[in-house]
């Protein structure tokens, strides 16, 4: 019996291990995919993950999803499928840096007929503000600020202020 409790303790672990593992090549990857095979791999590898960091990631996914697509009405429902997901997690968790710029990053690049632009000041004062707070990683951190300073319909003011973050 000892022994069935310790290989279920050791395939839990390996499993989390790769959870771990799967959701860091998201974020590193983050915001660069390249394909709707590589989304779709992704995402089918944190599909059954409910923490809000994996439902950020999910929704990002499906917006990425929404790019790879042909049709106009499949594009249409994966970007709300994704907007649903980024938004539900930013509710969850409305003090996660890494939460909150993702969201900004759809909301600076999403054409503005879609409307999914309502957040966009708080989330950046958000980030500005809880940038030094955060207990990310710093490389990661400073990741970030290089993907949001690359953003469209960024102000001068509103770059200066992310390159003073670094």
């Amino acid at each position: 019996m000892r022994n069935i409790f310790v290989f279920g303790f050791f395939i839990l672990f390996a499993f989390q291990n790769n959870y771990a593992s799967k959701l860091d090549e998201i974020r590193i990857q983050f915001p660069y995919f390249n394909s709707y095979e590589e989304v779709n791999d992704l995402l089918q590898s944190i599909e059954n993950e409910t923490s809000d960091l994996a439902t950020v990631y999910k929704g990002a996914l499906y917006m990425y999803k929404s790019k790879f697509v042909e049709g106009k009405l499949d594009k249409y429902k994966y970007f709300k499928k994704g907007k649903t997901l980024i938004d539900t997690a930013c509710e969850n968790s409305p003090n996660s840096l890494e939460i909150r710029y993702i969201r900004l990053i759809f909301q600076h690049q999403l054409p503005s007929f879609l409307g999914y632009n309502d957040h966009k000041k708080d989330d950046f004062d958000f980030f500005i503000k809880q940038f030094s707070k955060s207990t990310l990683a710093l490389e990661y951190k400073k990741k970030m600020v290089k993907n949001l300073v690359q953003l469209n319909h960024l102000t001068v003011t509103q770059k200066q202020k992310l390159n003073d973050l670094i």
